[in-house]
């Protein structure tokens, strides 16, 4: 019908890649879950985990603690089995939140609006960090990840967002 084809096109599909591969490259839960809080007060957003199994139970408990509401709006996905597969699904995503992992690059590769996080490292972060004209790079100023709060990024994830308007 077309009332609901035309809902379905007013969705917008965030994917979320809150974990790098070290530990130093992990978002707290305090920082995921206000990141989601920010996501779910926009009524036309999907927020996609695009994370590793063994991080699923994490926002599974996140999800299940905080969200119980949205839980048709929050996804995580568990067929990814090769970055092959990550790779479909970042093509398709209208944004991107993520850390510095491959993630962040495809999304460079498809002009997908995201949202790449950086600790503070060498200055390194400027020449690996996503290059696109839809890539916003925020470098914070810690050295790991799990000490990055929402106050460090929203400002960044608030240019993101209001590039859907």
């Amino acid at each position: 019908n077309s009332t609901l084809a035309e809902n379905c096109s007013k969705l917008k599909f965030i994917g979320i890649n809150p974990y790098g591969h070290s530990s130093k490259r992990k978002l707290c839960p305090k920082t995921i879950k206000a990141i989601l809080e920010r996501l779910m007060t926009i009524p036309n957003v999907i927020a996609y985990f695009v994370i590793t199994p063994k991080e699923q139970s994490i926002i599974e408990n996140i999800i299940r603690n905080n969200f119980k509401e949205f839980d048709n709006r929050i996804f995580i996905d568990k067929s990814i089995k090769s970055i092959k597969d990550v790779i479909t699904h970042v093509a398709s995503f209208d944004a991107f939140i993520g850390v510095d992992t491959a993630t962040c690059h495809i999304c460079a590769n498809y002009d997908v609006l995201q949202l790449a996080i950086y600790q503070k490292k060498a200055s390194s972060n400027a020449m690996w960090a996503a290059r696109s004209i839809n890539a916003v790079n925020i470098f914070t100023n810690k050295s790991h990840m799990g000490n990055i709060t929402y106050q460090d990024i929203e400002t960044a994830l608030e240019q993101v967002l209001d590039s859907f308007n």
